[in-house]
């Protein structure tokens, strides 16, 4: 069994302007933010996962400026 654990930093609004609160139309995204998650909620989430047999746990995240593409300046790796 896998699990994808996908995050933003913010949300496209797209009417408005990023924000790293979700409209209030779809509170169900706060879940994937990462200001509204954490690190350690992001670690935990991946956790349960484990917990519930997931052989291989990718986590996605979403974490740049719009239509600028740089290379990363340092790649984070976290081992269970």
């Amino acid at each position: 069994m896998r699990a994808q654990l996908p995050y933003s930093y913010s949300v496209d609004n797209a009417v408005e302007h990023d924000t790293a609160q979700p409209p209030p139309s779809a509170p169900w995204l706060r879940t994937n933010l990462y200001p509204a998650r954490s690190s350690a909620g992001i670690v935990a989430d991946a956790r349960r996962a484990r917990a519930a047999r997931a052989d291989i746990v990718i986590v996605s995240m979403h974490w740049a400026r719009r239509r600028i593409c740089r290379s990363p300046l340092r790649t984070v790796s976290s081992r269970p």
